[in-house]
């Protein structure tokens, strides 16, 4: 058990130590069609590949970049049914490999839901995990 938090814990560490890929909303335009702009930015290495995982409803955009740039590429998602929700998940690589992946949920009435990056919920399961590691030690020594 304390080899798969060794890991986690390596992991997280090593794609902290430089900039990796960082995706985030830059804005919601209710339409129609409702659509959403997603900066994609490396200030590290720099971006060098934008993959689409998962494209649910949506047509995706992203504009050429010459890989290793600095500058934000602004991809845009537009719904394609306007009745029902859309959804595309992104990877988004710098020149060392590292990757990042995001998901983002929308529709037209506006609602927008960013659903936490990998890196995050490691950090949450190692933390809740470090506190049932740290009670069960005070459960064996009273």
């Amino acid at each position: 058990m304390r080899h798969v938090f060794a890991l986690a814990l390596l992991a997280v560490l090593s794609s902290a130590s430089h900039a990796i890929p960082v995706l985030t909303l830059d804005s919601f335009d209710p339409g129609p069609p409702a659509s959403i702009d997603v900066a994609i930015q490396d200030t590290g290495s720099g971006l060098d590949q934008i993959d689409v995982l998962v494209a649910n409803n949506v047509t995706v955009t992203i504009p050429p970049f010459t890989p290793g740039t600095n500058l934000p590429i602004i991809s845009v998602t537009e719904l394609i049914n306007q009745a029902m929700d859309g959804l595309v998940r992104y990877e988004a690589f710098d020149v060392t490999g590292a990757s990042t992946v995001a998901e983002f949920h929308f529709n037209a009435n506006g609602v927008v839901d960013k659903v936490p990056e990998p890196i995050t919920l490691a950090l949450v399961g190692l933390g809740i995990a470090g506190m049932g590691y740290q009670r069960s030690r005070k459960a064996k020594v009273a």
